[in-house]
């Protein structure tokens, strides 16, 4: 969702389920080695 969407960080965390959203962030940098901002910086098409 990160790379294919204009989604905020928020609003996918919202739409995935994760609460508190710094869990969202905590998971997600687990399994990709950043966080998920920087991983959509990174990997954002368009």
């Amino acid at each position: 969702m990160l790379a294919n969407t204009d989604k905020t960080v928020a609003e996918i965390t919202n739409l995935t389920g994760f609460c508190p959203p710094c869990y969202f962030e905590k998971c997600f940098f687990n399994e990709y080695g950043d966080k998920p901002s920087e991983y959509a910086m990174k990997n954002r098409k368009g």
